[in-house]
């Protein structure tokens, strides 16, 4: 690493300002610490100026410009669905930008809508990815709504997922899915796998989800799916026994 260059990575930290920050990124001639002080004084001082800060990131390179372009899209103060346009240029980063920013609207729509509501609206959120939107994003995106932030107090329930626009039905029911199997085996894990044999001893008048609940805490609309995680998980701890 040249000395010089050194200089310029100190300057670009010490600066107050964007513009010369940014230009003393630009002096640096190795490319990786190049890209890499671009990256930095975007994270620090790019919500100045969210267009200047952008034009920073082009004077880095390769992974160095993806990852300044995902930092850009994290600061972004502009809604969401605008500063989604960062990711879509973020390259190997697109994806987990993507992920990033459903993650935050998700936990917002959840606790500003009823449940219906921040449904429709994550639907149309994930028009976001553009192009990009294949059915295995659309899978994890989904999966991602319903595990983000899970509240207890509101039971899991796949039926705000019918009105949805193709292909989004049958992914938001395997997100609901994908939620409680997690929750369970998280609440098994912390608990040890004997305290879900307490269902094995309830009324036969009991169901599924009824027995979830009262044990764990975790709640769901009955449902075929549903109703399949939920016997599966019970089914496996009281055959195997104490």
């Amino acid at each position: 690493m040249e000395r010089g260059d050194t200089s310029h990575f100190v300057a670009a930290a010490e600066a107050t300002d964007l513009t010369t920050a940014a230009a003393a990124c630009g002096r640096i001639d190795e490319d990786s610490l190049r890209g890499e002080c671009a990256s930095h004084v975007v994270r620090e001082l790019g919500s100045e100026d969210i267009e200047a800060a952008a034009e920073a990131c082009e004077v880095a390179s390769g992974a160095w410009r993806d990852e300044c372009l995902f930092v850009l899209a994290e600061i972004d103060p502009s809604p969401a669905a605008d500063s989604a346009r960062w990711c879509r240029q973020a390259g190997r980063y697109t994806i987990s930008c993507l992920m990033h920013l459903w993650q935050g609207e998700a936990a917002s729509l959840k606790r500003e809508h009823p449940m219906e509501e921040a449904v429709q609206r994550y639907a149309e959120a994930l028009a976001w990815a553009g192009e990009d939107l294949d059915d295995t994003l659309t899978r994890r995106a989904w999966g991602l709504f319903y595990r983000t932030e899970l509240d207890p107090a509101r039971p899991l329930d796949t039926s705000s997922c019918a009105a949805l626009p193709e292909p989004h039905p049958r992914y938001c029911r395997a997100g609901t899915q994908e939620a409680l199997g997690r929750g369970l085996n998280v609440w098994v894990r912390a608990n040890g796998p004997a305290a879900l044999m307490q269902a094995c001893g309830l009324p036969d008048d009991v169901s599924r989800a009824e027995a979830i609940g009262r044990i764990t805490g975790l709640t769901y609309e009955p449902a075929g799916g549903l109703d399949a995680i939920a016997s599966e998980q019970l089914a496996s701890h009281c055959e195997r026994g104490p």
